[in-house]
């Protein structure tokens, strides 16, 4: 018994330290992206004809930034998301063709990308003496162009991860504005949610185990969306992917302006808005908020 008491004692002391043990989040812009100024937030069904940027003129669009998040956890080192690669916009300028190249003309119709020097998620992982075999995990939040598209400056890294109804609705369903030729050819590993209590889904995918990051599917931007809940004890940062497009979002109760389904679209907005509003919340993000610069968060 006292050595059943010991190991228990151990257990906890281990527990209590991995809790007191700093976060800390890099906040990186990889690159941004130039849209009509409805589509953040226009709270229209599917494909909005408001959102199509073919008939603006180029000083029309807003200009946003396509965010990645590089966290160093006690467990290990994560990327979250991979923004744009150097090939998009090899002179660090908008490059038409590169664009049609990548991404095809479904997606240059509603998104045009920029990528200047020293942005790509390549470039700024190498300037931080980083490779990619030293990430543990690089998670991809949904399988937008935007999202992905700088999975070939991390391939190497130990895993790649993407939920499995987000792969299966990409491959299956939304084929004409996902790239699939930019990860077909050696797809991203699938993991499945759980059922339990966490999202507006009741599901998420516990990443180490511990509680301490969870993958919480946010569905109705995509289908298999998540954003990432990450805990240090009582606090938390809250990595929401396209789920809003920033505080005004959830403030207002305003979807984001393309949505394959709107009322999951919602009930995930309402989440995320009473998850950001929690005194335990240390920061809420959102992967195109114009207003969250580059930055590290540490708690």
């Amino acid at each position: 018994m006292l050595f059943h008491n010991h190991l228990v004692n151990i257990a906890q002391i281990l527990e209590e330290e991995t809790a007191m043990a700093q976060i800390r989040i890099h906040v990186l812009h990889c690159g941004k992206i130039g849209v009509a100024p409805n589509l953040p937030a226009s709270a229209q069904w599917r494909w909005p004809a408001k959102a199509d940027a073919r008939r603006l003129k180029n000083d029309a669009r807003i200009w946003l930034p396509v965010s990645a998040y590089l966290v160093e956890h006690p467990k290990g080192l994560f990327l979250v998301d991979a923004g744009l690669p150097r090939t998009v916009s090899p002179t660090g300028i908008e490059d038409r063709a590169a664009q049609l190249r990548m991404f095809g003309r479904g997606w240059y119709t509603l998104v045009h990308s920029v990528v200047e020097p020293g942005q790509s998620i390549g470039e700024q992982r190498a300037a931080r003496g980083i490779r990619p075999q030293d990430l543990d995990y690089v998670l991809f939040s949904h399988l937008d162009p935007d999202h992905i598209a700088g999975i070939s400056e991390v391939r190497g890294a130990k895993r790649l991860l993407v939920a499995e109804e987000e792969y299966f609705w990409s491959c299956r369903v939304n084929l004409r504005y996902t790239s699939r030729r930019l990860w077909m050819d050696e797809p991203p590993e699938r993991f499945w949610y759980r059922v339990n209590h966490i999202g507006p889904e009741s599901r998420s995918y516990d990443l180490f185990g511990d509680d301490s990051v969870h993958l919480v599917h946010v569905a109705g931007h995509t289908e298999g969306m998540f954003a990432t809940l990450i805990r240090n004890g009582d606090r938390y940062v809250l990595l929401n992917a396209d789920g809003a497009a920033g505080p005004r979002s959830w403030a207002e109760g305003t979807v984001p302006g393309i949505c394959e389904n709107s009322v999951r679209a919602k009930k995930a907005l309402d989440w995320i808005g009473e998850m950001s509003r929690d005194g335990a919340c240390v920061a809420s993000l959102c992967s195109h908020d114009p207003d969250v610069a580059p930055q590290t968060i540490e708690f």
